[in-house]
């Protein structure tokens, strides 16, 4: 879960109310905001055990035309 939000504060703080019972986080949503929660999720040092991942869905529909 991630909300697409400018204020660092709210996306830090999401990160710390599930980093206790979260190890994997599916994210739905845009590859910037993918970077967002990824980079606040490094501040708070959440890979340097190798003990979070983080899925990444595509939601964009690709054809073979």
């Amino acid at each position: 879960m991630f909300l697409n939000v400018d204020n660092e504060i709210i996306k830090n703080q999401i990160i710390q109310n599930t980093m206790n019972r979260t190890r994997i986080y599916i994210f739905f949503g845009t590859p910037d905001a993918l970077v967002d929660m990824m980079e606040s999720m490094e501040a708070t040092q959440l890979f340097d055990r190798g003990e979070y991942m983080v899925i990444f869905v595509d939601m964009m529909s690709y054809s073979e035309e």
